[in-house]
């Protein structure tokens, strides 16, 4: 029994870079952004249907606003403010609230003020405290045109979802190429050392899809979660996601990647992930 699973997951494997290294040989680019973001983009530029780019296009974006937003709780938590996951997640919250999450906390005063806040606040907003021209397009456009058109579930024709890809692609392309925060490092911690001085840890870089992500050593002053999440400015710097973004073996593909938190009872936190549009819980 336990060989049939390895062996599944294997194929899985073997299958998944594959088919992201034809994708990726498309889009480079992918592999620069933290994998949340990265995979819908390598299947973007792979997909040979036009309604195939024009969703997972709009894949990239949303993973982008949940992303952003779970860093903007974490930094709200690491100043010691408190941040109710049963309350704000009792049930799915919707791409807006997500925003209005986000959009308060920047404003708020209440996130550590370090190198990451910063590379957060400079993507969406300017020094007079308006909206940059990537957080207008996220706060004002983008969920309209997510809404309008995963509405239409694919009725379209084809050849209409190129038009709007063309007209939707260089902007969201644009707004994550200008966005600092999306070129720090995601990392999970694989292994620690105590016995070291400093802690010893060994981390994976969660930087382009799944399969090709890499390992790393270090070492830290700073005390670090095994199997957790963190924004890493590859210094002294470490903003925690647990809970909010979390990185595992699927139980549907088989394969390992992100998923976001969805939604949470007493008992579970149920988790979403753009890879394949798949789905788990964990028992807390």
């Amino acid at each position: 029994m336990a060989d049939e699973s390895v062996e599944t997951r294997l194929t899985a494997l073997e299958a998944a870079v594959g088919r992201l290294t034809l994708q990726i040989s498309n889009s480079p680019i992918a592999l620069f952004y933290p994998e949340p973001i990265a995979t819908p983009l390598a299947i973007e530029n792979g997909a040979v249907l036009h309604h195939e780019r024009f969703f997972s296009l709009l894949d990239a974006g949303e993973s982008f606003i949940k992303y952003s937003g779970a860093i903007a709780i974490g930094l709200h938590r690491l100043a010691d403010n408190d941040f109710d996951i049963q309350n704000e997640f009792r049930k799915p919250p919707s791409l807006g609230t997500w925003l209005d999450i986000l959009w308060k906390l920047l404003q708020s005063g209440e996130i550590t003020d370090n190198s990451v806040a910063k590379a957060l606040k400079n993507s969406f907003i300017k020094p007079n405290g308006k909206p940059t021209p990537i957080g207008r397009f996220f706060l004002e456009e983008f969920v309209s045109i997510r809404n309008e058109q995963r509405g239409h579930a694919s009725s379209l024709p084809d050849e209409a979802y190129e038009r709007l890809h063309l007209r939707h692609s260089s902007v969201v392309h644009d707004a994550l190429e200008n966005c600092a925060h999306m070129h720090i490092p995601l990392i999970r911690i694989e292994s620690v050392d105590v016995a070291t001085e400093p802690i010893s840890y060994d981390i994976r870089h969660l930087v382009g899809p799944p399969p090709l992500t890499r390992t790393e050593r270090i070492q830290s002053i700073n005390k670090l979660s095994l199997n957790s999440l963190y924004i890493w400015d590859n210094e002294d710097i470490f903003v925690d996601l647990s809970n909010l973004l979390i990185y595992k073996s699927c139980p549907v593909c088989n394969l390992t990647h992100t998923f976001f938190l969805e939604k949470s009872d007493n008992r579970f936190l149920y988790y979403h992930s753009y890879f394949g549009n798949h789905r788990d819980k964990i028992e807390k």
